[in-house]
């Protein structure tokens, strides 16, 4: 699936990102470089190490291809 935006980086800051993009209506790819954290995201939208109990809307996708991320999406954003 291709993105709208690419955030790369899945801490706080990265999240937040997302989010906000997200909530715009965008289709985002965040790339994390780990697997257990891409699993846990795109299985329940959640990244409890950075924001604990709060659920990401389902146009953000998780994704540990930093290739595929960014030639998948217009726009990158470094976080």
């Amino acid at each position: 699936m291709g993105s709208d935006v690419c955030v790369i980086g899945a801490g706080a800051f990265g999240s937040s990102l997302a989010y906000a993009f997200a909530k715009n209506s965008l289709n985002i790819k965040v790339w994390t470089r780990n697997e257990e954290l891409m699993r846990e995201w795109n299985s329940t939208q959640r990244n409890q190490r950075s924001w604990p109990n709060f659920s990401f809307p389902k146009n953000i996708v998780a994704s540990n291809d930093l290739v595929h991320s960014v030639k998948s999406s217009p726009f990158i954003v470094y976080a």
